[in-house]
């Protein structure tokens, strides 16, 4: 697998609604040899429709009371950023 980059966003101290319009920013400019790593206090529910529409992948869990959003374009971006998950959060993605 290439190189793959982690571009960390971390939205905990943002208040609303910089860390929505953020996000979409980041994914709306994610490359194909990226993922998005998003750190914040709280769900951003409002954010996975639109990824959705605009055809990138997410996933999203809580982990010490912080949420990661993680988002990514491409087939081997996407691979490599479930790999992460499962080898540092000890998560299955299917």
């Amino acid at each position: 697998m290439s190189n793959i980059i982690e571009v960390l966003f971390d939205a905990r101290d943002l208040e609303a609604p910089e860390p929505l319009s953020g996000a979409l920013r980041y994914a709306k400019n994610l490359k194909n040899d990226e993922y998005v790593k998003m750190i914040h206090r709280m769900r951003p529910c409002h954010l996975f429709d639109m990824l959705e529409k605009m055809c990138v992948w997410s996933y999203d869990f809580e982990d010490k009371n912080e949420h990661i959003i993680f988002m990514a374009k491409s087939d081997e971006s996407i691979a490599f950023t479930k790999e992460l998950i499962k080898n540092e959060y000890d998560r299955i993605v299917s």
